[in-house]
């Protein structure tokens, strides 16, 4: 399909030249013609005349062949002819140019890269399962494999380029000088070293405790796993060491050991490729303790031990809570009152300070794992704005806009938002390199402040549905729902009265609520 260029004839002498610009080599440049002396006729327009319309194709040529001189791959990972390679390196194609991104040679050749096939086989040409992705600069794209590679077998990873360039609105494959698709290629063949008989912390997504975890709830649920990326079952199945069977150990600061069993699975549907689980009941753990936690291997029989086989696969270190259960930790906290802390006219950051403990002997606030305000996905402690309960919302934002069935009938579906607020606390709370060593706690602070940014978010939906609606108005007649938004000039400002937030306690990667609290605070 041609995309057509319409230039006026306000475009002038500037647009001729473009035009001039892209004329066939047998074709005549326009003769100006001399004026008529003392001739009352009037004088003829000179100025090169333009179509109404350019087939910008005729402007634009498709490049034949890379635009890029020096190539855009500038290596491909591990190495050829690398030896004892990682079991974890995966392939990755490092490039010259960033993937999937609109690259401009000049103001007419805009170009873009993607990679067309990235495989990884064994040397005897069996394919590895896997996937790729690339980084967040996208200078470098991954083949993620699921499982390791295997002791010393010798690989080959492909990979290929392809390049589009853009016409008008649309993007056109780069064709070689025979009609193909221009690529751009590399191979690298290596040999992997052996798999280690442990497994990488890196490959754990999430984990439940997890390591320095400083105020593990015992009692709030049973699950106790770890989520891995990657699929361990070597470990766990055909490299197991013979004569030792595998255990969850976990000891106490101090105290004595107990082991327990666990199972390992691969995951099909869901998150991660794998899943440790075991029983946290089967702990038996206490109240305000320090534990070392670990994977193990145990030899059946204590005289045949092999010094090859390490102790500890994989170990971590986490305290136990003063409360059992989030309920009872929330039971003796205190929600102080609301101050509202105008981020511009009409609009509102709702804050609240939260005391979390008794005041003498269990003050403790949420740890990093409760909640992570980089990455609020990944908290366990989920809190969120009971819409259905506050009367600010229910009074004024409900009907002007997220019930607001002749608005949303134009506009379509808007809800109100959730994920728009964050904890705040005096210090990163998660066990330190002392506590674990001594089993001493270092003094903490309970205070937390509870931010809500709901407002915030709110008036982008008024300020875009208003954009909307007016323009809308002006073509169309509106309805009294219609009519009444557009009389507004402001998101409705936030008023004294009862603001209750909904917390749930959620188990992290497995999105399984365990708990749903209602907190209320109050602005005065």
């Amino acid at each position: 399909m041609k995309h057509i260029l319409k230039i006026g004839l306000i475009a002038g002498f500037a647009a001729a030249c473009i035009f001039s610009g892209c004329k066939k080599d047998d074709e005549e440049p326009p003769k100006k013609e001399e004026p008529i002396v003392n001739d009352t006729t009037p004088t003829v327009d000179t100025t090169p005349q333009v179509p109404d319309t350019i087939d910008i194709a005729e402007i634009v040529k498709i490049q034949v062949g890379t635009p890029f001189v020096n190539g855009v791959i500038d290596k491909l990972l591990p190495a050829d002819k690398s030896t004892a390679v990682g079991m974890f390196d995966k392939p990755q194609v490092i490039l010259n140019v960033p993937l999937n991104t609109d690259t401009a040679i000049s103001w007419s050749s805009v170009y873009r890269i993607s990679v067309a096939e990235f495989t990884l086989a064994k040397s005897d040409g069996t394919k590895i399962n896997g996937t790729f992705s690339n980084s967040n600069d996208n200078l470098t794209s991954y083949f993620n494999m699921q499982e390791p590679y295997e002791n010393g077998a010798s690989y080959k990873a492909f990979v290929k380029v392809r390049f589009e360039q853009k016409v008008g609105k649309e993007w056109q494959i780069i064709k070689d000088e025979n009609g193909n698709d221009y690529t751009e290629e590399q191979t690298t063949e290596f040999t992997a070293g052996n798999r280690q008989s442990t497994f990488d912390p890196n490959h754990i997504l999430y984990a439940y405790p997890a390591d320095r975890q400083y105020a593990f709830l015992a009692k709030e649920t049973d699950e106790a796993y770890m989520i891995l990326d990657f699929d361990y079952t070597f470990l766990f199945n055909e490299y197991k060491a013979k004569g030792y069977e595998q255990k969850i150990r976990i000891t106490p600061f101090g105290g004595e050991t107990t082991t327990v069993d666990f199972t390992y699975k691969t995951v099909t549907n869901g998150v991660g490729c794998a899943e440790i689980d075991y029983s946290i009941n089967q702990l038996n753990l206490s109240n305000n303790v320090i534990y070392h936690l670990a994977i193990v291997n145990i030899a059946k029989d204590s005289s045949e031990t092999d010094a090859s086989v390490p102790y500890e696969i994989y170990a971590i270190d986490f305290r136990t809570s003063y409360y059992n259960t989030i309920s009872e930790k929330m039971d003796n906290a205190i929600i102080g009152g609301i101050v509202m802390w105008q981020l511009y006219p009409y609009v509102n950051n709702i804050k609240c300070n939260w005391l979390l403990g008794d005041g003498e002997s269990k003050d403790e606030p949420f740890d990093d794992y409760d909640y992570n305000k980089d990455e609020p996905s990944r908290s366990i402690i989920h809190v969120d704005l009971d819409y259905d309960n506050c009367e600010w919302y229910k009074k004024y934002m409900a009907p002007l806009l997220y019930e607001n069935e002749d608005v949303l009938s134009i506009v379509g579906n808007y809800t109100p938002p959730v994920d728009v607020h964050y904890l705040s606390g005096a210090q990163k709370n998660i066990l330190s390199d002392d506590e674990v060593a001594t089993g001493n706690l270092e003094r903490r602070s309970r205070w937390m402040c509870m931010n809500w940014h709901g407002q915030e978010a709110m008036d982008k939906d008024y300020q875009k549905v208003r954009d909307i609606l007016f323009n809308y108005s002006q073509k169309s007649p509106v309805r009294k729902g219609v009519e009444e938004f557009l009389k507004t000039n402001n998101i409705p400002s936030t008023t004294t009265g009862d603001y209750p937030m909904i917390l749930k306690y959620v188990l992290p990667g497995k999105n399984i609520v365990t708990s749903t609290l209602k907190i209320n605070q109050v602005y005065e």
